[in-house]
């Protein structure tokens, strides 16, 4: 069977592969969950927004995007643009 190419996979597919990747905890987890789930609203939110919507804190979401090598959450957000925006 042959797979196919990495950038045939969907955004949510691609920001799934980054996320387990990395060895995140349970709140981390929630907000990977709702990035994957809602990758083109997520693009275009706060951390802030994000965090309301999870139900989190603030520097939760700062925190994961440290997590997975990112400078913080202003530079996962453009990512998942990209995903987006790279996407068929």
């Amino acid at each position: 069977m042959v797979r196919p190419a990495r950038e045939s996979r969907s955004p949510s597919a691609r920001l799934r592969a980054r996320f387990e990747e990395h060895r995140l905890t349970p709140t981390q987890r929630r907000i990977a969950q709702f990035l994957i789930e809602n990758a083109q609203q997520a693009a275009y939110l706060s951390s802030n927004g994000v965090a309301e919507l999870v139900n989190v804190s603030q520097a939760s979401v700062t925190r994961l995007a440290i997590a997975l090598g990112f400078e913080g959450y202003p530079q996962l957000r453009r990512y998942v643009r990209e995903l987006d925006l790279a996407s068929p």
